[in-house]
């Protein structure tokens, strides 16, 4: 069944004000923002940074930069209300019956596949890019006197209930990084260390209460760095069985102590090397977000046992998001061909190429979807809602960033 927003909010425009609020200051730090990001990529954000009377139309920068952690408190918010209904009506309670949310050490655990520098180059760049889950930014940015700002204070609340810290681990070929930021290994970053751009945020988390974020980095494709850890497990324990036994057949008390020692230095050291290498290769996610992912655009056996490594090894939901409703459309189409029933199509009676998956909910708008409009090559016409063709749209035109979203997960019985 659709969100209430996919419908009703057919600009996205109310959505945003109704997380933002109405103060003032909400607009001018926006773009105070806006002014203050470099020129880099080509994107045009002088327009976003022309003043309160210019955000206060239209909340384009907020969109922008909030896109992803709205998109994923949403999501989270939504895999819990579909898991409970379920549960409401099965008489055995499961472990999926909650959704995505702290574990019992208050930590949720998000991994983002097909990431690039988009998502950030160094911890405190990718921390900003997900400060919203770190503290309510709708209620920041819209003030005390602002009544709207509930809408955004609710959906934080059901969202992070119980949440402490959050670990946010990037993985893709196309992860970048900056000189001296290291892999494999988990950055914590202060309250102290985000966002430059808004120092007045950052003094407001930085208490007793502010939640934590640790942020990891992995090149390389999903499956086949999940592969290396499960090897290097296997081989670390044959190797500690080894230990073992050459430890029982040491008989000279004294040289077993003076080789003991030599022999824990290097296992310490080992252990050292170990830990730096792979202090993430345990990391179960909670939820696994693919962001403008164009799954659609590779080859199924490209993304498939990546998907199968969350879906069905993981045991963890999926979101996918496209810049448009038709890309989302076509990602689901090549994601149901991908988990079909058999290798080949679905024999007579079979229940069709959804048989080992089920969407929580299929393609349509994401009422969170970035604002800012990205630039079309081809004809528009594709992509103006209820249209197919130059100029028989109905809606208004939609490109951008998370534009459009659906949710899968390996199907459960029942």
């Amino acid at each position: 069944m659709p969100d209430d927003h996919s419908q009703s909010d057919s600009t996205g425009e109310r959505t945003w004000r109704e997380v933002m609020g109405d103060a003032r200051e909400a607009y001018a730090r926006e773009a105070s923002w806006a002014a203050k990001k470099q020129v880099g990529d080509g994107q045009d954000v002088g327009r976003h940074a022309s003043g309160e009377a210019s955000a206060a139309r239209c909340p384009i920068a907020f969109s922008k930069r909030h896109s992803r952690t709205f998109t994923t408190l949403k999501a989270m918010d939504r895999i819990a209300r579909h898991r409970a209904s379920r549960a409401s009506k099965s008489s055995e309670r499961t472990p999926s019956s909650h959704g995505p949310a702290a574990r019992d050490d208050g930590t949720l655990r998000l991994l983002l596949v097909g990431a690039d520098r988009t998502e950030g180059t160094c911890p405190r760049d990718t921390a900003a890019v997900f400060d919203g889950l770190l503290a309510d930014t709708g209620k920041t940015n819209a003030g005390e006197s602002s009544s709207s700002s509930s809408s955004s204070s609710s959906l934080f609340r059901r969202a992070m209930e119980g949440v402490r810290r959050v670990d946010v681990v990037l993985v893709g070929p196309n992860v970048r990084l900056d000189d001296g930021v290291e892999r494999d290994v988990f950055h914590a970053v202060s309250s102290s260390k985000r966002d430059d751009a808004d120092a007045d945020d950052a003094k407001e988390t930085a208490d007793d209460d502010a939640i934590e974020i640790r942020v990891a980095y992995r090149v390389g494709l999903y499956h086949n760095l999940r592969e290396q850890d499960r090897k290097r497990r296997r081989d670390q324990a044959d190797e500690a069985d080894t230990a073992g036994d050459d430890e029982d057949d040491t008989n000279d008390a004294n040289e077993e102590g003076s080789s003991g020692d030599a022999n824990q230095g290097d296992a310490n050291e080992g252990d050292r090397g170990a830990s730096a290498a792979t202090a993430v290769t345990d990391f179960s996610p909670d939820l696994a977000l693919a962001f403008n992912a164009g799954v659609w655009g590779y080859e199924p056996d490209e993304w498939r046992p990546t998907m199968r490594e969350i879906l069905f090894e993981d045991e963890c939901p999926l979101l996918v998001t496209g810049y448009t409703l038709a890309e989302t459309e076509c990602d689901e189409d090549v994601l149901g061909e991908m988990f079909g029933g058999g290798e080949g199509e679905a024999g007579e009676g079979g229940t069709g190429p959804r048989e080992e998956v089920e969407w929580l909910w299929e393609s349509e708008m994401n009422p969170f979807r970035s604002l800012d409009e990205r630039e079309l090559a081809f004809d528009r016409g594709d992509y103006l809602l209820g249209g197919e063709g130059e100029g028989e749209g109905t809606g208004a035109h939609v490109m951008g960033e998370n534009c459009a979203w659906q949710c899968l997960a390996a199907k459960t019985p029942g």
